[in-house]
């Protein structure tokens, strides 16, 4: 008897010697799963009847037992669960792969989104004057501002890009410098020095200078 040879790229390909019944066996056996097994296969093959429009490779244990063994049926069988185990999990890579990319460019435009807010936050802002006198007579002009963003969305904006950038490069979310209150109280400073930069040398700062008072952000209107 030739030692039988099949291809380890394609375990189900028909072999030279291997005759078409057998190789249908063979693929009905895999077709069974988990659990299968050659007396299984036996009864399904016996269970159909003889006027059926095909007739199954055989209906005979010991002739599958044969198959089984000199065409190598086992080992076929290992070598296809494991291309297909490969090609499942390329695909989940892929999978993956695919998510990773998306969750860094989202992460990147969120990003982008709060750096140009705090590039052009000036054109955000909303002020109020209220001409006023303090209790010994002194004139006073309280101006208040506000911003169309507040530092606590900021933040969670700027949280949720670096967590979404973090998780596509596999880097733990928790192990951030800033977060928080600290995450908050560091935009709210810089919105401020921002607001400074714009106000410095504007005409309403040296009206306020001439007025003889600053301005009251926190006065009610």
């Amino acid at each position: 008897m030739t030692n039988f040879t099949w291809d380890a790229n394609a375990p189900l390909a028909r072999g030279v010697e291997e005759s078409t019944k057998a190789c249908q066996a063979l693929q009905d056996y895999i077709d069974m799963g988990a659990g299968r097994s050659l007396a299984k296969l036996a009864e399904t093959y016996q269970a159909i009847p003889e006027d059926a429009p095909e007739s199954p490779p055989t209906k005979h244990l010991r002739t599958l037992k044969g198959w089984s063994s000199r065409f190598e049926w086992q080992a076929r069988l290992d070598r296809y669960l494991e291309l297909e185990m490969k090609r499942r999990e390329a695909v989940r890579q892929a999978r993956r792969d695919a998510l990773e990319d998306a969750d860094w460019n989202m992460g990147q435009e969120l990003r982008d989104k709060v750096g140009e807010f705090l590039g052009v936050m000036s054109s955000f802002r909303t002020r109020k004057v209220r001409n006023t006198t303090a209790p010994d007579g002194t004139p006073l002009r309280i101006i208040i501002e506000a911003f169309s963003a507040t530092p606590s969305q900021l933040a969670h904006m700027a949280k949720v890009a670096s967590d979404l950038q973090r998780l596509s490069t596999d880097s733990p979310t928790e192990n951030i410098n800033l977060g928080g209150a600290a995450l908050d109280a560091a935009i709210e400073r810089e919105l401020a020095r921002v607001a400074g930069i714009c106000e410095a040398g504007t005409p309403q700062a040296a009206e306020r200078e001439a007025d003889g008072g600053a301005a009251q952000p926190n006065a009610p209107d």
